[in-house]
């Protein structure tokens, strides 16, 4: 009875209230991030407490709420555990677009837990083990909790529990380092995940799997996570997913078309008329030069598909089979430029008939007469670097059974440098087929040089070989590091719901997006724990004011921050330091300045040359400061900017080292040091009679265009320094000059710190302002005198026919 009950529920919720996995764009041709904000709001839990009690009061719908309650009713009432799985997933992933509450998830998981004790669910006992690992982001995280729900995930084999039981014991987090445990569990995650490839694929090996990668950056999307591209060390994390298109002039550079990081783009700009058929203004014989070019663009779009649109293998065949039909008789007349992409056009549809991609199954002998066809047409551009060769190399091994000409393939291939790692490792096949033993110095170059490259099936066998010391491998930190490589590799197997946790992001789920991108960084992906901690807190911008965040958030945010730098992404490192910085935990924040400036970080050496500057978490010392921002000068980019710190750094250490001289403490002894001398009094007088003047003359002033005399018992007051009146003036409004400018100075004061700014730098940044205006004075004057000059150490002397009595030399904007 229960079952049916829940079978009734989930009939309503699928076909009422699908989940949205595919977000799908505005049709019109512009790219996507014109129109979709990824950036996600500070995760606040009252908002988000309030939404769901909006929603489960107002804008729940009867269907709706009647599907929750018969999941309520088979749970609770049958202990149904189809029902509390579902009810979880509801209110941890807001699945069926309902509002959730993570509290409750893991309340209907521990209800499951409770009544499948006899047959524990992996997949449940690792989520139990999240919710207490973040703490749901609401509360304190119960660490030994969530160790041991891994621990007894583990033992039954639980894949995702293994691997963030092996990343924690080679990182050490919530308990002690152990790199022999952590080694264990990889490679029993390893071979795990090698079988269920195996019965999944079964030509994996051979015939790599055209997997989708969702494991990204959520900042890689827009503008990098420290906010400016060139500003970022980290390598972006989209690339693995570019949507490759041409320009809107198609006439432009056809080996470099219009591309941006995979994942931003997705929709790719086309001429109209090349869609609709429509005719060119200015003739079709342009447009029908462009449609080879274009239709390429458009079938590898739809064959790898993009972050925004699904892949489309069926589309993809047809534009290039109709490709294939059209102008394979004219190949002897079209252009260059058409030639190259037409080859490209043969090379993927014969890759598509090797892998039976949009058929029902390969067809190799096809494959092969297209593959072949490629290569003889233009004979004179055969590029042995196209993957057609590769893939002509598999279809003789495999198919023909010709090893011979497979393997001359193959080599030829290797010997020129255009392996992709598949030619190595069909070499080392060809030599050596199971694989179980590899003695032979070739079969071990073949099998490195594969796994260098990235093949997945040689990076297993080298991280076994090396583990089983068949190769002599180094330390068991590099052993795990091969085996990491591998389980990462595994995405289908490993995180399938990344997938859906990007199309939570797209739909502005941000809550549900957070869930998935959580269960990932617990396994250890460094892209995953850069998400979590972005959406729970992006790092503010100069001029915005930082939306309030309870502790408890910024805390979680921190830690993954930190554990994604501690996986080789500086970036975070940067804001994980900025956040230490805003503490007022200078030694933590230099810390981790100067491991990401040990990375190259262009901030991280910027920031420790601030800090050295101004001696925050470290002894104030300019040569180091100026050492680390002379650093950056390799981003030319940033050479201006960076010419006018080291200048203003130079005139604050000549001040400094002015004020510390041994010449300076003498002279202020001279005027009387803190002691009443007589010149010492002089000059203080002096100063009191200038401020008290200035003050009598500014109340005359004020009296005279702000003040009225129409109340006589009302008076202004005039202070000196030492807090005396020193003159009044009767007036309709009080005012305590004092206490004016005391209040105005500590504003600019405050206004300046703000910014990072102290007295020193305001002189030093108007003497910079200085030297660049009499620059162009001196540019002025010498043309309008005739005088002679030269610019930049160019060759311009006498340029106005001056009689070369004079002659100057100006260094124009570089200083």
């Amino acid at each position: 009875m229960g079952q049916q009950i829940y079978n009734e529920a989930m009939e309503i919720l699928t076909t009422f209230y699908p989940t949205p996995y595919n977000f799908q764009p505005p049709e019109h041709f512009k790219m996507w991030d014109e129109f979709i904000d990824v950036t996600p709001p500070y995760y606040m839990v009252q908002n988000k407490n309030e939404f769901y009690t909006e929603f489960w009061n107002d804008c729940i719908q009867p269907k709706h709420k009647k599907a929750y309650d018969m999941l309520l009713e088979s749970a609770t009432t049958y202990h149904n555990l189809d029902a509390y799985f579902q009810l979880a997933q509801i209110n941890l992933w807001n699945d069926y677009r309902f509002i959730g509450n993570k509290t409750q998830g893991l309340h209907y998981l521990l209800e499951f837990e409770k009544y499948s004790s006899a047959q524990p669910n992996g997949t449940v006992l690792y989520q139990i083990a999240c919710c207490y690992s973040t703490g749901l982001f609401e509360r304190e995280p119960d660490q030994l909790r969530a160790l041991a729900y891994l621990q007894r995930g583990a033992e039954i084999g639980e894949m995702k529990s293994i691997q963030a039981l092996a990343y924690r014991y080679s990182q050490g987090i919530s308990t002690e380092k152990n790199l022999d445990k952590a080694l264990l569990y990889y490679s029993r995650l390893s071979e795990l995940i090698y079988t269920k490839l195996n019965n999944t694929y079964p030509n994996w090996e051979l015939i790599p799997n055209q997997g989708e990668s969702y494991n990204l950056r959520i900042p890689d999307l827009q503008n990098k996570l420290v906010g400016e591209e060139a500003l970022s060390t980290t390598r972006s994390s989209t690339i693995g997913r570019m949507g490759i298109l041409p320009s809107d002039d198609f006439f432009t550079d056809y080996e470099k078309p219009f591309q941006v990081n995979r994942g931003k783009s997705g929709l790719f700009q086309v001429h109209s008329n090349i869609i609709s058929g429509e005719d060119d203004d200015e003739g079709n014989d342009d447009l029908m030069n462009d449609i080879i070019i274009s239709s390429y663009y458009l079938a590898v779009n739809a064959y790898y598909g993009t972050y925004v649109h699904e892949r489309n293998h069926t589309l993809a065949l047809l534009i290039l089979e109709n490709i294939y039909s059209e102008y394979d008789n004219y190949t002897a007349t079209i252009s260059f430029d058409q030639m190259i992409h037409y080859k490209k056009c043969l090379t993927l549809l014969g890759h598509m008939y090797m892998r039976g991609d949009g058929l029902d199954k390969p067809n190799m002998e096809k494959a092969a007469k297209i593959l072949e066809r490629k290569n003889s047409v233009n004979i004179n551009s055969y590029n042995l670097y196209s993957p057609s060769n590769i893939d002509l190399a598999l279809i003789n091994y495999v198919y023909y059974k010709n090893s011979t000409k497979a393997k001359e393939i193959c080599s030829r291939i290797v010997t020129a440098g255009a392996d992709n790692g598949r030619c190595s490792y069909y070499l080392l096949k060809m030599g050596n087929s199971t694989l179980n033993h590899i003695t032979k110095d070739v079969d071990i170059e073949y099998l490195q040089k594969s796994a260098t490259i990235g093949y997945v099936p040689a990076i297993y066998y080298l991280a076994k070989f090396r583990e089983s010391k068949i190769i002599n491998g180094p330390a068991t930190e590099d052993k795990i590091h091969v085996f990491k490589r591998f389980v990462h590799k595994a995405e289908s197997v490993m995180v399938p719901y990344l997938k859906k946790s990007f199309n939570k992001l797209m739909s502005q789920d941000f809550d549900g997006a957070l869930w998935g991108y959580a269960l990932a960084a617990e396994q250890g992906y460094e892209e995953a724990q850069t998400s979590l901690a972005y959406i729970l807190y992006q790092p503010p911008t100069l001029f915005s004011t930082p939306a309030p965040l309870s502790p408890i958030m910024e805390e979680i945010a921190l830690s993954y921050y930190i554990r994604a730098y501690k996986q080789n992404n500086p970036d975070a490192a940067i804001v994980a330091g900025n956040i230490y910085y805003k503490r007022g935990d200078y030694n933590k924040a230099v810390a981790l300045y100067q491991g990401a400036s040990s990375k190259f970080s262009l901030l991280g050496m910027w920031n420790l040359g601030y800090m050295y500057e101004y001696g925050l978490g470290v002894q104030r010392d300019f040569h180091l400061a100026k050492r680390y921002y002379e650093q950056v000068l390799a981003q030319r980019t940033l050479f201006f900017g960076i010419k006018l710190t080291v200048l203003k750094l130079q005139l604050k250490e000549w001040y400094y080292s002015i004020v510390d001289s041994a010449r300076f403490a003498a002279f202020y002894n001279f005027c009387g040091g803190n002691d009443n001398a007589s010149v010492y009094n002089k000059i203080k007088h002096f100063l009191q009679e200038l401020y008290e003047k200035s003050m009598v003359n500014l109340k005359s002033t004020c009296d005279k265009y702000f003040f009225f005399n129409t109340n006589p018992k009302i008076q202004v007051n005039v202070y000196s320094i030492d807090g005396s009146v020193i003159g009044n003036s009767n007036g309709n409004v009080s005012h305590n000059y004092k206490n004016f400018f005391s209040k105005a100075h500590k504003k600019i004061n405050h206004l300046l710190q703000e910014y990072g700014l102290f007295w020193e730098d305001i002189i030093s940044i108007v003497m910079i302002v200085s030297i660049l205006m009499m620059s162009f004075f001196a540019r002025i004057l010498a043309r309008r005198f005739g005088w002679n000059l030269q610019e930049n150490n160019r060759n311009e002397i006498n340029i106005n026919g001056g009689d070369g009595n004079l002659r100057f030399r100006v260094q124009f904007f570089a200083i």
